[in-house]
């Protein structure tokens, strides 16, 4: 019977609760389990990243870098909070016989967490060593097509040997926001080889462009915490441009013991000159998913297009999302 958000005599801090509490009441009756799922969903506002490139430490043949983050972690229920990330490292790398590059890395990084959900102020830190080293080298020919001097192929192959060491450190009593707040140990040998294929173009007047024409990894490593099953699944990742309008992008991961494909994952995209494009993407792992993904869209003019995108969850056997839009570029 009395309209509180025009009357004056009600603080703003009591209208902008009165309409809390009614917004929530009218999305209660819409959603009760939404509602519940949200209310603990680890919101990000703000997130800071700030990353040092590569510098020669003056004097030493070792080079000097850094990533590190802030972030403000928020939800109506549960632990929310602010956090530090830095994670220093120092690099050595060598070169041997012009062919063999030797490069060291080491780390420490310092993580601290300050608990705002009761205001105790800083709750944890985290310090943890790491160390990685890695041993590659290349291969590379050139080809050139017989009759058309204006196309070159560069074919190289990479073949790597990668250790990493992080120690066991307990991380329970730590908040867990995201996958930053559980780093596993690890103590591995991982082995890989590359192969690349990229192709040299030239214009009418005379310059030149490349295009990736196909990448692909195959890889696995080897873990020596343990002497149950210490070999990873075989992994392979393929990124391919065959020509300027087609895109193909895979990769899967091959059970070595059950002898089984654990996760499939592959993409193809078509884009002409206009900038249609049909984008069909599959996805699947092992008993949890197996997603197919349409995404289409069609220019009407140089500043409308009409688009779709539809996925749809073979394992559940049900539509996700199905959406038509527009796209209009005013400029």
């Amino acid at each position: 019977d009395y309209n509180i958000f025009n009357t004056g005599r009600l603080s703003s801090v009591l209208i902008k609760k009165v309409k809390k509490v009614f917004s929530e009441i009218e999305f209660v009756e819409y959603n009760k389990d939404l509602l519940k799922s949200n209310s603990t969903t680890v919101q990000r506002y703000p997130q800071i990243f700030f990353t040092g490139i590569p510098h020669l430490i003056p004097k030493t043949p070792l080079y000097f870098n850094f990533d590190s983050t802030y972030n403000n972690f928020s939800r109506d229920k549960g632990q929310e909070g602010d956090r530090f990330d830095f994670n220093p490292r120092v690099m050595l790398p060598l070169l041997f016989k012009e062919k063999f590059l030797f490069q060291s890395e080491v780390g420490f990084r310092q993580t601290l967490y300050f608990d705002t959900s009761d205001d105790e102020g800083l709750d944890d830190s985290r310090s943890l060593f790491h160390f990685r080293s890695e041993l590659s080298t290349k291969f590379m020919k050139i080809y050139q097509r017989k009759g058309n001097p204006r196309f070159k192929l560069r074919h190289t192959i990479e073949p790597e040997v990668i250790y990493t060491y992080v120690p066991d450190k307990g991380q329970d009593d730590l908040p867990l926001y995201d996958e930053v707040d559980r780093i596993e140990k690890q103590n591995r040998i991982a082995y890989a080889i590359t192969n690349r294929l990229v192709g040299k173009y030239y214009r009418p007047n005379n310059t030149s462009w490349e295009r990736e024409i196909l990448f692909l990894r195959l890889g696995q490593y080897f873990d020596t915490t343990t002497s149950h099953d210490p070999f990873s699944n075989f992994f392979l990742e393929l990124r391919s441009r065959p020509t300027q309008f087609w895109y193909i992008k895979s990769n899967l991961e091959f059970d070595v013991y059950d002898q089984e494909l654990e996760v499939f994952n592959t993409l193809f995209r078509f884009q002409d000159r206009r900038g249609d494009f049909l984008r069909l993407e599959y996805r699947f792992s092992k008993d949890r998913l197996e997603e197919i993904d349409t995404h289409a869209k069609l220019k009407i003019f140089n500043d409308f297009g009409i688009f779709f995108k539809n996925r749809h969850n073979r394992h559940e056997n049900r539509t996700l999302e199905t959406i038509f839009g527009f796209d209009y570029y005013p400029q």
